[in-house]
């Protein structure tokens, strides 16, 4: 049976592949990213970041293996330049080092947009006549941002320990949904946490089974000294963050509940990404020498 969704055209990855070609009027350098739905956004953050050279599209590849696969065949092609996020593959030695390949420094893209700045324009849109003192002492953005870390550190040390291995357990491809109830409050799932646990130990058993979940989960925080939530704040899914942010401010100032890529799209309008100046520097040197 076909399903509306199944009959609607899609573009094949050799198409995406191609596409690039009939940008070459238009584009000095063509960049390229992980996933098709993040173009637009993107495409707004480069434009910032890079406003000295003449692009007008950016093209998604559909995953980072297809990423990181042509920028090990393009690696003699100065105009193509590749992008990917962290995920945790520092911590687990998985970086591809090409010279034109860039890894984010932080889980993925919608960390950069953690920002009290850009928080506090979103709800001036939404409510212009508020004032920015109010706003700021509502917000409190640091209490808040510490709440956030309390809620996912533990969820992301365990979607580490699974990744870590390789275990056949779904993790950080999951929605924050999943282990946060969003309600009046926002609180753990305790159950559906546990329960998660319990999985990674059937998987774990299987691997050893004098391994468990807790002392693996210790020695992951050990081994990469992530004791402070600061320290584990880069390697939180950006999604979980900014679906906590979106609900806080959304309850806080009564604000209606927006589309989650409206919201990321107009926090992105705000900021001059400072924060990924690293990336700038990087790719320019790359493109200059």
């Amino acid at each position: 049976m076909i399903t509306d969704e199944s009959s609607i055209p899609s573009k094949s990855d050799a198409f995406l592949k191609g596409i690039d070609v009939f940008y070459l009027q238009f584009n000095d350098v063509n960049f390229y990213i992980e996933d098709e739905d993040q173009e637009n956004f993107y495409f707004e953050i480069f434009r910032k970041l890079f406003a000295d050279i003449k692009f007008s599209k950016i093209f998604p590849l559909r995953g980072k293996y297809n990423v990181i696969y042509n920028a090990e065949l393009n690696q003699n092609d100065k105009n193509k330049v590749y992008i990917v996020d962290k995920d945790f593959d520092d911590l687990l030695s998985q970086k591809k080092t090409f010279k034109n390949l860039f890894y984010l420094d932080q889980y993925s893209i919608e960390n950069y947009l953690i920002l009290e700045h850009s928080f506090i324009e979103y709800i001036i849109e939404e409510k212009p006549k508020s004032k920015r003192s109010e706003i700021l002492k509502n917000l409190n953005y640091a209490k808040s941002l510490d709440q956030a870390l309390e809620l996912f550190a533990d969820i992301t040390l365990l979607h580490l320990l699974v990744q870590t291995y390789c275990l056949k357990v779904k993790n950080a491809s999951d929605p924050p949904e999943k282990y946060i109830k969003f309600g009046d409050k926002i609180t753990l799932n305790q159950e559906q946490l546990e329960n998660y646990k319990k999985e990674i130990q059937t998987a774990l058993s299987i691997t050893n089974n004098s391994l468990l979940v807790d002392t693996e989960v210790k020695k992951i925080q050990s081994k990469f000294k992530l004791f402070d939530t600061y320290e584990i704040l880069i390697h939180i899914p950006g999604k979980y963050l900014i679906k906590y942010f979106k609900w806080m401010i959304e309850k806080e100032f009564c604000i209606p509940s927006r589309n989650i890529d409206s919201f990321n799209f107009r926090l992105a309008r705000s900021n001059n990404f400072e924060n990924l100046t690293f990336l700038k520097d990087a790719i320019s040197f790359y493109l200059e020498h």
